[in-house]
């Protein structure tokens, strides 16, 4: 089977995600990039499963335990609190017990942190020998905690491991997702004025400031994510196309609810209410701007385009 995106605004434009490709989100800190890559990596789950393939998922940022207990967060439909005296008390949510059962010898959460990009072609191939399944699917969160031996440091740096991680995507003939972030976040100064500059004039937007490195090294998309109106988007572009300044399809509103550290198309978060309501308030609020724009305190919301329970 094909690899999805998990947003039916993609997969129907693109037909799913073609192997080889790297995708990267771009967007600033705390917006959702991580909670999105999960969104994807849980889809996709069963997916490499029946590929007898395996997802690989690095961060260089958090450590492995983390990144499970963010993941078990999302799935289980848990707080903090009550995830924390599961894990210690050996009991887990069944939604938990059941995705771990079904997918823990094709999802594998890996402690990046002191890894370097030039050991990444080593590191995953290490991966695959000792576990003796293909890698499908490759997630780095964090792609500015990752270290080089380059030289020239700063912006020379960030170009040169974007460069090698689309690469690495066609060499495996996987499926990349690496996120980044922009604005004051972006880029590592190695203390040189014109490098400082350099990052001054793209701090807005990665596509700008390294659109010509993503699209010279492979076949790349860019997921932007950001907030207008109360509402958060995704938009898409491809990289090569990214002068003409055009999305791939229209941009696609999402809800995340940082309580569950989940993250829910439109669509999606209807059928949940509808179903079952295990949803917080301030998450109905978010789906209801998201839905029907922002709205006056006294305007009416049409009943027919509802959910049961809101």
């Amino acid at each position: 089977p094909i690899y999805k995106y998990s947003i039916d605004e993609w997969d129907d434009f693109l037909g799913g995600i073609e192997k080889g490709t790297a995708t990267i989100f771009q967007g600033s800190s705390q917006i959702g990039k991580t909670a999105l890559m999960f969104k994807i990596l849980r889809h996709n789950a069963s997916i490499a499963k029946d590929n007898d393939e395996i997802i690989v998922v690095l961060s260089p940022e958090d450590s492995p335990s983390r990144m499970a207990k963010l993941n078990m967060k999302a799935i289980g439909k848990l707080t903090t609190r009550s995830l924390i005296e599961q894990v210690r008390g050996n009991l887990l949510d069944e939604n938990i017990g059941k995705w771990f059962k079904d997918y823990h010898d094709n999802v594998i959460f890996f402690d990046a942190s002191d890894l370097k990009i030039e050991e990444l072609t080593t590191y995953l191939n290490d991966v695959q020998k000792s576990i003796n399944k293909k890698i499908g699917m490759l997630f780095l969160d964090g792609v500015i905690f990752i270290d080089t031996n380059a030289k020239d440091g700063g912006f020379g740096a960030e170009k040169k491991i974007l460069r090698s991680l689309i690469r690495t995507c066609t060499n495996f003939d996987l499926c990349g997702f690496f996120s980044m972030h922009y604005g004051k976040n972006l880029g590592r100064s190695s203390g040189n004025k014109d490098d400082k500059q350099s990052q001054k004039n793209y701090e807005g937007d990665i596509v700008d400031g390294y659109g010509s490195v993503i699209a010279g090294a492979g076949a790349a998309t860019i997921g932007s994510l950001y907030i207008r109106d109360e509402v958060l988007y995704l938009a898409m572009k491809k990289a090569r196309d990214r002068l003409d300044d055009a999305d791939l399809v229209k941009p696609v509103p999402l809800v995340i609810d940082y309580g569950f550290y989940s993250m829910f198309t439109i669509k999606e978060l209807a059928n949940i209410i509808e179903n079952n309501g295990i949803i917080s308030s301030s998450t109905k609020q978010k789906y209801l701007i998201a839905k029907f724009g922002k709205m006056e305190k006294d305007q009416p919301v049409r009943k027919d385009y509802m959910p049961e329970g809101i």
